[in-house]
């Protein structure tokens, strides 16, 4: 299963570097050639339903309690569960100016693995920007939880993103690291809560036992 994650979508052939083995969550980065963009993989386990996540990152008001440095998240549009575009702001450490971005979320299940997937993608034209913060111009990426056995989801997170300008490169490693791993680890801390664990979606099919 393991294997499946690091198969998922990959077209570009540049080598993945550990950067982070802790509490169960390991962390790899690597430079996308194409772009010369810095990617971040995420990989963790979390006890509970496909549900019980999803309903979890569905709260798009619950952002700032799991998403790392997350400030705010609004629910922009949703014509139905499966497609959003969702407004994110992002505290950068002073003295620099805080980010924002503009996502669009796909959420879709594989009928027969059960894998959900959430594709991301910046739009960053869909607002006008706000001159306080800095408009983030590339973030893109995704989300698969993968059941696994005795009730368990794996969790791989992937995004490369563009950080505008002002971001010094000592800053822009670290939060290369920081950002999935601190993300992970609140998401399923946040996804033990009884709000959660006891979800259930029709419109998600949970594995059979």
């Amino acid at each position: 299963m393991l294997l499946l994650t690091f198969s998922f979508t990959e077209n570009d052939n540049t080598t993945w570097q550990l950067k982070k083995d802790q509490d169960g969550i390991t962390v790899y980065t690597k430079t996308e050639r194409s772009s010369g963009l810095k990617v971040f993989r995420g990989v963790t386990e979390i006890n509970g339903s496909l549900s019980s996540v999803i309903s979890l990152m569905k709260s798009v008001a619950e952002g700032p309690n799991w998403i790392y440095n997350c400030t705010e998240a609004t629910l922009l549009k949703s014509d139905n569960f499966w497609d959003e575009y969702i407004y994110f702001r992002t505290h950068v450490r002073w003295p620099f100016r805080d980010r924002d971005a503009i996502v669009h979320l796909n959420l879709s299940q594989d009928p027969i693995s059960q894998i959900v997937t959430i594709t991301m993608k910046g739009v960053p034209d869909y607002l006008p920007e706000n001159r306080k913060v800095v408009r983030m111009p590339v973030m893109e990426g995704y989300w698969q939880l993968a059941p696994v056995d005795n009730g368990r989801i794996l969790i791989t997170y992937q995004m490369k993103s563009d950080h505008g300008k002002g971001i010094p490169d000592f800053l822009a490693k670290s939060s290369l690291i920081d950002y999935p791993f601190e993300t992970l680890s609140k998401l399923r801390s946040r996804s033990q809560s009884p709000t959660y664990q006891h979800k259930v979606l029709p419109q998600i099919v949970e594995p059979k036992d």
